[in-house]
């Protein structure tokens, strides 16, 4: 599972870097041929480049404002990065609209539009890559990134000067809004399970969520909440487990029957009562840990009635070890 997240991590933070490095291309060397073709004087191609630049300037401020506002409940990187990569692809389709003599300051807005977006992703996905990854693997994820943006330079390069010479610079800027886009499935898939788990953890008992699967525990009925690394015992994963998703039940010995409901193996829980387990994993670890402690000591007023839901659908699928 560890390999698993390893690699995943790699494909989901070098597939970022690869369309930073595609539009850093662009920007870098082409964009000035780009205008060129147009007859634009020098002086104009250097305050484009100059505009296209100053998100760069904004990035510790995207990066302050990513730490503190949790967008739309969905966690406080994925979703500016996908607002970064939707920018930066739609710019990009916009721009062979627009004609950079007629309308240089709206040519300009798009290269803005396209760098934004860029500073966003980029910010959010070094956040997102230093919260999510191990520090012994950070090395070999950070190795990852700047090889696969120097990749895209040297390939990009070559890839949009045969589609000039061939095509078009329309088709240039087309084939920018794809490769854009790559990373989208991956970084959809990394918030999935945050979007469809739910812990919640209250005074008088814990409910678990995870998709039509729910589970409603009275707190008196919680008998310990504790790291799954502290154990002491190795917790085999059920046959359903990727990254963002180890669904299914193992019986485990001195615990007995365990379910899965978790994103990640790293930072699981295991919430024991009196029948069976459940291995899941809060954002918030710490926070939830200390959460648990605080309603403990203070103790159940009225706890919530006991309650499974168990879809036929997930029996069928996460059940069958």
């Amino acid at each position: 599972m560890q390999d698993k997240s390893r690699w995943f991590r790699a494909l989901l933070f070098g597939s970022i870097y690869f369309v930073e490095g595609a539009i850093l291309t662009f920007f870098s060397g082409f964009n000035a041929l780009y205008l060129r073709s147009f007859d634009l004087s020098y002086s104009l191609i250097g305050t484009a480049g100059a505009v296209a630049l100053l998100p760069f300037v904004l990035k510790i401020f995207i990066g302050m404002l990513s730490d503190r506002v949790n967008l739309l409940g969905m966690g406080h990187r994925k979703p500016f990065m996908i607002i970064g990569i939707l920018l930066q692809a739609l710019g990009a389709l916009l721009v062979p609209l627009v004609n950079p003599v007629a309308s240089f300051p709206l040519y300009l807005g798009l290269l803005l539009l396209i760098s934004l977006g860029m500073s966003t992703y980029d910010t959010c996905a070094d956040g997102l890559s230093i919260d999510t990854t191990p520090p012994e693997q950070r090395g070999f994820v950070q190795g990852v990134m700047v090889g696969a943006r120097a990749l895209a330079s040297h390939l990009l390069a070559a890839i949009i000067g045969w589609l000039v010479t061939r095509l078009s610079w329309s088709a240039v800027f087309w084939f920018i809004a794809v490769v854009t886009l790559l990373p989208l499935p991956l970084v959809l898939y990394r918030g999935f399970a945050l979007i469809r788990a739910g812990y919640l953890l209250e005074r008088d008992g814990l409910r678990l969520r995870w998709g039509l699967r729910s589970e409603d525990i009275p707190l008196n009925l919680v008998e310990w909440i504790r790291p799954a690394a502290e154990l002491g015992i190795s917790l085999p994963l059920p046959s359903f487990s990727v990254t963002g998703a180890i669904l299914g039940k193992h019986d485990v010995p001195d615990l007995g029957p365990v379910e899965f409901l978790a994103a990640e193996r790293e930072n699981m829980l295991v919430v024991a009562t009196a029948s069976k387990a459940f291995a899941i994993s809060p954002v918030d670890v710490k926070g939830f840990l200390k959460t648990y402690q605080q309603v403990a000591e203070l103790g159940s007023l009225n706890p919530i009635p006991q309650g499974s839901i168990v879809p036929a659908v997930f029996v069928r699928q996460v059940w069958s070890d």
